[in-house]
């Protein structure tokens, strides 16, 4: 076994400005947010989770800071979160420290200190990953390491291999980062970051899963949607740019999620985000595109004029697929870049890709 000899990076993270959206990892929900692998999840103080949040938002903000997108659309390169230094040497860890009142309003010191001792026991081991040079490092510890409180701060370390997966975006959903703190209860947390999961079809659910899964004591459907599922949805409703449809019948329960955006008096620069995000998404899990397609064409679709010229050009591709009697979701990646980007060419507007 590696010598636990950590190396600490320049690398420190401060209460930078919350963003107003957030997006989360699928792989990393199904891995954390799940209470079937963990049902201490739904006993946790609420700021355990907010932690969490908050690491992440503050990785994309740095990773995808303005100077890296310019850097980014001028030479079409990949953006990368690390330093060749940060996955070079075993045990490396970014620092990262956050005024408690940004978190938890009531500064409650036993829920601090329990959120952190969970967040520093989950998954403590040791952790591989392998750099570009096809070099395997290894780090030890929990989500976090060595976390400290005091004076009303929190401070604590994050290895490289958690901060690869808390930053893999290779699927994701989005969501106001304002709704992932004003839900303050675990379970509809939880239940939220679940509905956010759905694809665009939706589910049906037979409702003890619901009731296993989030510890819920209702004995039918009906109950179970009468006093959990529509009670959460009004709430969604005021505080989210995502809603879900839902129906019972029998024992099962429809879910499908519904955008919200035009309807909570979002700021224009909020919308266009959250916009982007779900185009992005649609074209990746649409036509197979790899990540630096999909970060490349995030950008293009922020420059303005160009949201609009994309979703013109995705109506013609589609209706040529049609005529010619081919499943627009078969056509994929290079074929699928190919072609749309002449399509969009023809309405005068710059390719996205090379």
């Amino acid at each position: 076994m590696e010598n636990k000899k950590i190396n600490i990076t320049d690398k420190v993270f401060t209460s930078l400005k919350k963003p107003d959206t957030i997006s989360i990892s699928n792989d990393f929900r199904d891995e954390f947010f799940v209470p079937s692998n963990n049902p201490e999840l739904l006993e946790i103080p609420i700021i355990t989770y907010r932690i969490v949040f908050k690491i992440i938002a503050d990785l994309r903000k740095v990773t995808f800071s303005s100077e890296n997108k310019k850097n980014t659309i001028k030479n079409k390169m990949q953006l990368s979160l690390f330093d060749e230094s940060m996955r070079t040497n075993h045990n490396t860890f970014s620092t990262f420290q956050y005024k408690i009142s940004e978190l938890d309003p009531n500064r409650s010191s036993k829920n601090v200190k329990t959120a952190l001792e969970f967040l520093e026991q989950y998954q403590k081991g040791w952790h591989k990953q392998t750099n570009s040079a096809g070099k395997e490092i290894n780090s030890f510890g929990g989500l976090i390491s060595q976390p400290s409180y005091s004076e009303g701060e929190i401070t604590f370390l994050v290895s490289s291999f958690w901060l690869e997966k808390l930053i893999d975006l290779n699927k994701f959903n989005p969501s106001l980062y304002d709704t992932l703190f004003k839900i303050k209860d675990p379970k509809q947390l939880l239940f939220y970051l679940w509905i956010l999961r759905l694809g665009e079809k939706g589910t049906n659910i037979k409702f003890t899963t619901i009731t296993e899964h989030y510890n819920l004591n209702y004995k039918t459907a009906r109950e179970l949607y009468i006093n959990f599922v529509m009670p959460f949805k009004k709430k969604l409703d005021k505080i989210s740019a995502m809603s879900f449809g839902s129906g019972v019948k029998g024992d099962y329960i429809s879910f499908v999620k519904t955008p919200l955006v035009q309807t909570n008096n979002l700021k224009e620069k909020t919308i266009t985000s959250l916009m982007i995000r779900q185009k992005v998404k649609y074209f990746r899990e649409r036509h197979n595109l790899n990540e630096n397609d999909l970060k490349i064409f995030s950008l293009y679709l922020a420059i303005k004029g160009n949201f609009e010229a994309v979703s013109d050009s995705y109506k013609t591709f589609v209706k040529d697929c049609r005529e010619k009697k081919i499943k627009a979701s078969d056509i994929v990646q290079e074929e699928f870049k190919t072609i749309f980007q002449s399509i969009l060419l023809e309405k005068e507007k710059q390719q996205i890709w090379e």
